[in-house]
């Protein structure tokens, strides 16, 4: 699916473990939430990990800064709490910037659980070469806890760049 891309990253803590981290473009011509989201809320929930989801929702509701709903707005709203999932989003600043035209289109969506994790979202005021603004998020246990160590001393060096390269090939270049 081109409009939905999906990582796991192994965070190493205890209490985050894996995340599944999912980036998603809801297409304004299609009106059902994006099915590729609920197969990766699925797959989440089979293996235990937890979600961070940025979308380009297209979709309006107050839950996430815009003044009105729409009836994209309305599906999301519904979803939610059947998906287990949470909006980040805080305050009513633009996600979307076009000449005069400023809108809330873009949410991030965490399960419960992970939500307690991420602090300072925000959306970015630094230029970002598009008409989407840069959100931005810290994940507290992964920065704080130092029991979250990462060291790339055991890092088998020549079979990462190996698979990297191997996927690298196979991945389409947009």
């Amino acid at each position: 699916d081109r409009d939905t891309s999906v990582a796991l990253w192994d965070t190493g803590c205890k209490e985050t473990g894996k995340i599944l981290v999912v980036s998603s473009y809801w297409d304004i011509k299609y009106s059902a939430f994006p099915p590729k989201v609920i197969e990766a809320v699925d797959y989440a929930q089979r293996n235990h990990y937890e979600l961070y989801i940025g979308m380009d929702s297209n979709a309006h509701s107050p839950l996430w800064g815009s003044p009105k709903s729409n009836p994209r707005g309305h599906t999301v709203e519904n979803i939610l709490p059947t998906l287990g999932l949470t909006v980040l989003n805080v305050g009513n600043v633009p996600t979307y910037v076009e000449n005069d035209k400023a809108t809330h289109i873009d949410i991030t969506l965490t399960t419960i659980k992970l939500s307690t994790y991420v602090n300072d979202w925000h959306v970015s005021q630094d230029y970002s070469h598009s008409d989407h603004r840069v959100i931005c998020s810290t994940l507290q246990s992964v920065i704080t806890d130092k029991r979250c160590k990462q060291t790339t001393r055991k890092t088998k060096w020549k079979e990462f760049t190996k698979l990297m390269s191997e996927r690298c090939k196979s991945t389409p270049h947009i």
